[in-house]
């Protein structure tokens, strides 16, 4: 069991959209940007960071690093926690996963039957796909001027 704590179910939580992951035209945000990636570590929670802790969201945005040339961030998802934890065909946790450069950072973690999903395989499967396809449904895209 995770030593983070849970986010409350009432609060926001901001994931970060790349121009390659969303129509800035509509706001339709891809699924593929709440995609757990396949790096060497794989990710096992998706980074979002906590509204309303004075977070600049737009710095620490651009402070990611992104090898893909030309792909930039342009804004964020942003979804309540309660939506987020209310899918039913994945277990989902949002929890704090402070750090120096981002107090406000926090991770949301999935369950598949009891097991903890990474980049390395649970990314694909149909309630891993259902479940990016909600997050996206239900964030609210909200670009950076």
């Amino acid at each position: 069991m995770s030593n983070h704590k849970r986010v409350p179910e009432e609060e926001d939580v901001h994931r970060f959209i790349f121009s390659n992951h969303v129509c800035t035209d509509t706001g339709f945000i891809s699924p593929d940007a709440f995609a757990l990636r396949d790096l060497k570590v794989p990710e096992n929670y998706l980074s979002v960071t906590r509204d309303g802790m004075g977070a600049d969201l737009k710095a620490l945005a651009l402070g990611i690093k992104n090898d893909n040339e030309g792909i930039t961030a342009v804004g964020s998802g942003k979804l309540k926690v309660k939506v987020i934890e209310a899918f039913e065909d994945v277990e989902a946790k949002v929890l704090a996963y402070p750090s120096k450069n981002n107090p406000a950072h926090a991770g949301i973690q999935m369950f598949i039957d009891g097991k903890r999903c990474a980049g390395s395989g649970d990314a694909k499967t149909l309630f891993e796909l259902g479940f990016t396809s909600y997050l996206a449904m239900g964030a609210v895209f909200q670009p950076f001027s």
